[in-house]
């Protein structure tokens, strides 16, 4: 019985362990619409980050335009610059415009040659 129950605990603590792993987060921030067909969030304070859809719905990112502020679920967001996450679901939360971008965040970018529609 003894041999059971420290089964049983060590298989609860297996699947909760194996849980957090797989855990996602929330981010909010501003969309950024590349020219390239590329889709960034740009959060409060931040650095952008590019986002790639890691579901099947094609048209996860299809309504988003620059500015708009967005909140994603993601995955860990890789270290580099700009970041790159994958990203399982896209919510628009107002409409926006390429005002709503910090100028610091689009003179970086265009330096290392990303362009950007700016209507």
């Amino acid at each position: 019985m003894k041999t059971v129950l420290s089964v049983f605990i060590a298989l609860a603590c297996l699947s909760l362990l194996l849980y957090g792993c797989d855990s996602k987060s929330t981010m909010t921030g501003r969309c950024l619409v590349a020219t390239n067909g590329k889709y960034l969030i740009v959060a409060d304070n931040s650095d952008p980050i590019v986002m790639s859809n890691q579901t099947n719905n094609t048209s996860l990112f299809e309504s988003l335009h620059t500015g708009d502020k967005i909140r994603i679920t993601h995955d860990d967001i890789l270290l580099s610059y700009p970041g790159h996450t994958g990203v399982y679901s896209c919510k628009v939360l107002e409409n926006g415009s390429i005002e709503d971008i910090p100028e610091n965040t689009l003179a970086s970018l265009t330096e290392m040659n990303w362009t950007f529609d700016l209507v």
